[in-house]
């Protein structure tokens, strides 16, 4: 999976877009909502690094443009906007498209943006900051820990036609910038040859002229997830609003793709190797990540050694078959972290406390 999605994100930033990545982490108290709009609070910098000057100049006027008046709610919302427009501030043109602004729409609901807002503003800030020379790529893994804490969107709504905040999540927000039913409409009824070509793996891009080039790929894992989890609604609705979308199920290795693995490595013919290969699949069930670390494992044991008398590599087949081994990865793993020392163990245990990430600046206190 993670391969599978490095690669894609890779070619997309070869290729001059902007890539978002995030994890939800299962213990995290942060509104997951808040963790996405953050990512395109982090896309102003990214344009901002990745773009020249002019190029800025260029996008700050056409977002002063696009937003005139609302640019105050943008700029509460994503205040990283700053990044952009700050450069070109010493424009008159750019000032005076500001000072016109009347801000009149500023405060939405008592001081709060509802779902509607806040997905209007993302999809026309995409719209202006996307292009098919410059996609905005969006990748959001653990989505089985995405809104775990709430119910999925429901499709009620109240008299204004919004989705009120009890019923909003994540992948609803999502959902709004994907199916952007404002262009759609604004297409149709201007009879354009352009039309919106939506491509998904769990995602979706435009190529609308008046649209944005938004692609989004999400991951989660099957045996996490029932059947009335937010992420099936979430693609339901997206296909019932015209945007195709791609589910890949990613399963084990077979037995072959585990002999092609072990006969590379060990820089054997493939019918030599089999039999190690056949062992490893029994013991990992084609897990990727479990074959890698059981042949590590095995290496560690002095199982598998290179013979200088043969010139090869040779195994004990009988130690190997009767290793006691159950099929998860964190066996292996705390087996790994039990070798190291108390130290390492404890500054290990001490960084897991602050779930999937931890800032450079801990590490570093804690080594």
């Amino acid at each position: 999976k993670s391969r599978l999605v490095n690669s894609l994100t890779a070619r997309v930033d070869m290729a001059g877009g902007y890539v978002l990545t995030h994890k939800f982490d299962q213990m995290s108290k942060e509104l997951p909502m808040l963790e996405v709009i953050s990512l395109f609070n982090d896309l102003c910098l990214l344009i901002a690094r990745k773009r020249s000057k002019q190029d800025r100049l260029v996008m700050a006027k056409a977002i002063m443009e696009v937003f005139d008046a609302d640019f105050t709610m943008l700029s509460r919302l994503l205040p990283n906007i700053d990044a952009i427009i700050a450069p070109t501030k010493d424009s008159n043109q750019i000032i005076d498209l500001v000072e016109e602004g009347s801000g009149g729409v500023a405060a939405v609901g008592g001081g709060q943006m509802n779902l509607q807002s806040v997905c209007f503003l993302l999809q026309r800030f995409t719209r202006v900051v996307s292009s098919t020379t410059h996609p905005v790529m969006l990748y959001l893994g653990d989505l089985q820990w995405c809104d775990n804490k709430s119910n999925p969107p429901s499709s009620k709504r109240s008299r204004d036609g919004t989705r009120r905040w009890r019923d909003s999540s994540a992948l609803a927000l999502i959902e709004g910038i994907l199916c952007d039913n404002d262009v759609k409409e604004k297409d149709d009824n201007n009879n354009k040859d352009d039309n919106d070509k939506n491509n998904a793996i769990i995602s979706s891009s435009s190529s609308s002229k008046s649209s944005s080039c938004f692609f989004f790929v999400g991951s989660y894992r099957s045996n996490q997830v029932s059947e009335d989890h937010a992420i099936f609604h979430f693609m339901d609705s997206a296909r019932s609003s015209g945007v195709p979308v791609t589910k890949i199920s990613l399963e084990g290795l077979t037995p072959r793709d585990i002999n092609a693995i072990v006969s590379d490595a060990l820089c054997m013919f493939p019918r030599i190797c089999e039999p190690l290969s056949n062992i490893v699949f029994q013991k990992t069930k084609g897990n990727p990540y479990f074959v890698l670390e059981f042949v590590r494992t095995l290496r560690d044991r002095s199982l598998l050694q290179f013979s200088t008398g043969k010139m090869t590599w040779v195994w004990d087949e009988d130690r190997i078959n009767s290793m006691d081994i159950t099929s998860n990865v964190l066996y292996l793993l705390s087996r790994k972290m039990s070798g190291l020392s108390e130290n390492v163990q404890l500054a290990l245990k001490v960084a897991a406390c602050f779930g999937i990430k931890i800032k450079k600046s801990v590490v570093e206190y804690l080594s």
